[in-house]
């Protein structure tokens, strides 16, 4: 198992080619997404993350656990055992190299995505559940704001952090918002459906159509536009 070290050495090796901005979410949950199918069970080492955060990096895998059986993802300069692309593979050589392009996250956009012709009746964030971190960001960006009537949107986080929201000053943005917190992962959203989610995750498992954050906060606050 991986509690041995041999076992934990990487096997294939992943590339960013330079028109995909590491430092966007959507970009790195599709990363994911395409990990997960490409890897399987074996162990990837993605190249190119330097500045990646431990949110980002928990959104990624689980993502690439979603699509695959990746148990354990390597990035050099960043998680523990690699602190160089040599030490992720245990002064071996990877058995592939892939480059990935943004041509390939978008067709995992388009792969796990269902368009669904009605326009969303319920929009979740999060998934694995957003860290307080996560959870503040969003809440700041629905400030002003006010979700559509007919509208549901549901933010998953854990017990611990809700708590923490609805005893803090967050909490007169979030229910003057409409928003609403979930501690379920993923969201068991009721009927009536469509659904429209930035999860990675919650598009593998269900029918979701999947979109940035930014995009549905817009599409919970400003309607649905057909595309």
């Amino acid at each position: 198992g991986l509690h041995i070290k041999e076992n934990r050495k990487g096997q294939m090796l992943f590339k960013l080619t330079s028109d995909i901005d590491p430092n966007n979410l959507f970009n790195l949950t599709s990363i994911g997404l395409k990990i997960g199918e490409t890897a399987g069970n074996k162990i990837p080492v993605i190249d190119g993350l330097d500045n990646i955060t431990y949110d980002q990096l928990k959104n990624l895998g689980s993502a690439s656990a979603s699509t695959g059986a990746v148990a354990l993802i390597h990035v050099p300069g960043v998680t523990p055992e690699a602190k160089t692309l040599q030490d992720a593979f245990q002064n071996d050589n990877p058995d592939e190299i892939i480059e990935l392009e943004m041509k390939d996250l978008k067709e995992m956009r388009e792969k796990y995505s269902t368009e669904w012709q009605l326009p969303p009746k319920n929009i979740s964030i999060g998934c694995p559940q957003l860290s307080k971190e996560e959870t503040i960001n969003v809440i700041k960006k629905l400030e002003g704001k006010k979700i559509l009537e007919n509208y549901n949107f549901w933010i998953c986080t854990n017990k611990v952090v809700k708590d923490f929201i609805l005893n803090s000053e967050y909490k007169k943005i979030l229910e003057s918002s409409g928003a609403k917190l979930s501690t379920i992962c993923p969201t068991y959203i009721p009927p009536p459906k469509p659904t429209t989610t930035n999860s990675a995750k919650s598009c593998f498992y269900s029918p979701a159509t999947y979109r940035n954050m930014d995009e549905c906060i817009r599409i919970a606050t400003e309607g649905w536009k057909s595309e």
